[in-house]
């Protein structure tokens, strides 16, 4: 009786050691696969967080480019550069014929110089207001 009891007994042990050595593979397994998994994301943050400053820094260049180009536009000599003039009576901007008389003289700016003129005659338009 006494060996079948330790038969039973030993064989008891095998199964219970064979089960704890499968439970202890299965976690190991399971803990390789968390810290690959876990690994892996922190690349992918590694990753975004190095190419994310190049990406806003191109944006803002960008940026600063399309303002740098809107301000040239609207730079006056810019747009004297491109055909327009700038036309003054005693050094005041004149915006319309309305505010000219017969015999004033004007200056006119260019893009390369300026010149004065004596106003000789005066044709208004009609607008609509």
């Amino acid at each position: 009786y006494l060996v079948s009891l330790n038969n039973i007994s030993q064989k008891n042990i095998r199964n219970q050691s064979f089960k704890l050595k499968s439970i202890s593979q299965t976690l190991n397994n399971q803990v390789l696969f968390n810290i690959s998994k876990h690994k892996a994301q922190l690349e992918n943050i590694s990753n975004e967080i190095k190419s994310k400053p190049n990406r806003i820094i191109n944006s803002q260049i960008k940026h600063l480019s399309l303002l740098e180009n809107n301000v040239e536009m609207a730079n006056p000599v810019s747009i004297l550069k491109r055909g327009f003039s700038i036309s003054r009576l005693n050094g005041k901007l004149i915006n319309s014929s309305k505010l000219l008389e017969k015999g004033e003289i004007i200056e006119t700016e260019f893009y390369d110089g300026i010149v004065k003129s004596k106003v000789e005659n005066i044709e208004n338009r009609k607008t609509k207001q």
